[in-house]
This record gives structure tokens, sequence and C-alpha cells, in this order.
């Protein structure tokens, strides 16, 4: 009969198992208690990945797009308005009106979407200032 293949040293398997357990206890609990510190409370959550906070941030919703359009549009009506009153009938801050400018400009499509529909909205205005054309004078007879 062949030998058979027991551990030979069942208590130090046992001192082992016992000391990964509670190695691996030990790295849950001091885990637990960061999560729960004041100085992990201060620090932004990562419930997302890396690639998805960056795809957040750089959406842009239609109605910020809207926002944003209206912003300019104003300041195209009225020359005298500023970038702060214009952004305020909005009800943004510059540095929020700035944020969708530069998240708008990162996204090349809705860039050019955006581009074209200020400047439809120029042509729109600059038509509409032009002088009708004046008859030409009637020569004078002598």
């Amino acid at each position: 009969m062949p030998p058979s293949k027991r551990p030979r040293h069942p208590l130090r398997l046992t001192m082992a198992v016992v000391a990964l357990a509670a190695a691996a206890g030990w790295s849950i609990a001091r885990i637990h208690h960061l999560t729960t510190s004041a100085t992990l409370q201060t620090l932004p959550a990562w419930n997302l990945t890396q690639g998805e906070q960056e795809a957040d941030s750089n959406e842009v919703s239609p109605a910020q797009v809207e926002q944003y359009l209206a912003v300019y549009k104003a300041m195209q009506r009225d020359r005298r308005l500023t970038v702060e009153q214009a952004a305020a009938a909005q009800h943004l801050t510059v540095a929020q009106f700035r944020d969708i400018e530069a998240r708008i400009e990162r996204d090349g499509v809705l860039r050019e979407r955006v581009r074209r529909e200020l400047l439809k909205t120029a042509q729109e205005k600059s038509n509409a200032l032009k002088l009708k054309p004046q008859s030409a004078p009637s020569p004078a007879k002598p």
C-alpha cells in the first residue's frame, strides 16, 4: 500500500490559514475605518470610474447649450451687455458659463452646431439692419 498523502504538519497549515484570515480581517477593518473617517469625507466620491467621470464632465446637456446660446444671442442683440449680465439673466455665474463654453469647445460636432446657430442669428440681424435700396435720383431737367 502506498503511503497516504496527508499533510505532515496540519498545525502549521491551520496557523497559516488563521494568520491569513486575520490579515484579511484587519485589512477590511482598516479600509472601513478610512472610508468613515473625516479625512475621506472631504474627498470626492469615487463611485464612478475615471473614464465615466471624464465623460460626464465633458457632456453638455441640451438645456446648457440653450443657456449658452441665449447668453451669446443676448450679447449680439445688445452690445452693451457684459458676460456677467448676460449670464446672470440665464441664472449662470461667469464660471459656470465658461465651464459650459469649455465643454462645448472640446466637442467638435457640438462646437460647429453652436457656431452655425450664432452665425445664423448674426446674419439675420445684419440683414434686418441693411438699408432698403433707394431709388436713383431723377436727373435734373435744364
